[in-house]
């Protein structure tokens, strides 16, 4: 790598770091293109940013479990249903889509998301000052199963289940931005060891986006403490609505 690529590459991670960092969203959406514009091969993006991901999420986990951020029960029982569902479908992902385009499908669900949050967090006058979670466990792993499904058949991760946290399980922002980084390192290892099976890691390129990448997802989980509070709601309708039309357009 040339000098300027590695300086690009350095810069690149640390930005992607600290936004995934505070919204648990964009590792994919922004992360893949952005690599594939400075010249690197689509197959060696994907699969640079998905190991590169793993170090990213136990960078901005570890921050927002120190800042009481991370509902570790019901990381724990997602975890143990979706992780094993979403490595089932990864592997038959082709047969599904013959069936169903399931790009469509996630895109018009996360169209809807994207509407239902506006409401939640504009127009809705219940304040939810705590989750309760430890009284949905089942419907926390019913989620893991279903969630699964979709993220094995499209790749698509943070934006489900940050969607799911706060819509469903009723979570806060931050803990479902904490939350859902804890559960994203189990999904994106189960991820990398295919990616690295394959041969689509770019090591050299690693070698230098992946330090940034945790660096700037250190931070970027510490600016969940002190952003405000609708900011941080803007950030996460913004990428889950890039989310949606890079759906349709993919």
């Amino acid at each position: 790598m040339t000098l300027s690529a590695i300086c690009t590459a350095i810069l690149l991670g640390g930005a992607l770091g600290v936004v995934v960092g505070m919204t648990s969203i964009g590792k994919g959406l922004l992360g893949t293109p952005a690599l594939v514009l400075i010249g690197v091969d689509k197959f060696a993006a994907v699969g640079t940013v998905g190991v590169a991901g793993v170090f990213l999420m136990m960078s901005s986990t570890y921050k927002h479990y120190k800042n009481g951020n991370v509902d570790l029960k019901s990381a724990l029982a997602f975890s143990l249903c979706g992780v094993p569902t979403s490595y089932y479908f990864a592997c038959h992902k082709e047969d599904i889509d013959a069936i169903c385009r399931l790009n469509y499908v996630i895109g018009i669900a996360a169209a809807f998301s994207v509407f239902a949050l506006i409401c939640r967090f504009y127009f809705s006058q219940n304040k939810i000052e705590s989750h309760g979670l430890q009284n949905k466990p089942l419907l926390t792993a019913f989620l893991g199963l279903i969630l699964g499904f979709f993220i094995g058949a499209t790749s698509i991760s943070g934006s489900l289940i940050v969607i799911a946290f706060i819509l469903i399980l009723q979570m806060p922002e931050k803990i479902a931005i904490g939350t859902t980084s804890f559960v994203a390192i189990f999904s994106l290892a189960s991820a990398s060891i295919a990616h690295i099976q394959k041969g689509n890691v770019d090591w050299e390129l690693f070698s230098f986006f992946t330090p940034a990448v945790m660096i700037g997802a250190y931070f970027g989980a510490q600016l969940t403490q002190v952003v405000p509070k609708k900011t941080l709601q803007l950030m996460i309708l913004l990428l889950l609505l890039m989310a949606t039309i890079g759906l349709f357009l993919k």
